[in-house]
């Protein structure tokens, strides 16, 4: 896997964790969170987790027109 690539699953990991820690904070009334702070934070963290796919998709782009030059 290339250094690009670890950056984005590193990435997509953070915001999976952001986004189940929001989402228990909205099901919970009891966490004391602002609702509106975890609705923002889960589109963040969805936000994040499509620049990151962003980033392997083109990591594969680049990796795969490498690979044509040279065959």
């Amino acid at each position: 896997m290339s250094s690009i690539s670890s950056v984005a699953l590193s990435g997509m990991q953070s915001a999976a964790s952001r986004m189940q820690a929001s989402a228990n904070n909205i099901a919970n009334p009891n966490s004391g969170s602002d609702l509106a702070d975890n609705i923002i934070e889960q589109a963040v963290a969805q936000s994040n987790v499509s620049m990151s796919l962003q980033m392997i998709r083109a990591d594969h782009d680049m990796t795969q027109a490498l690979l044509d030059i040279l065959v």
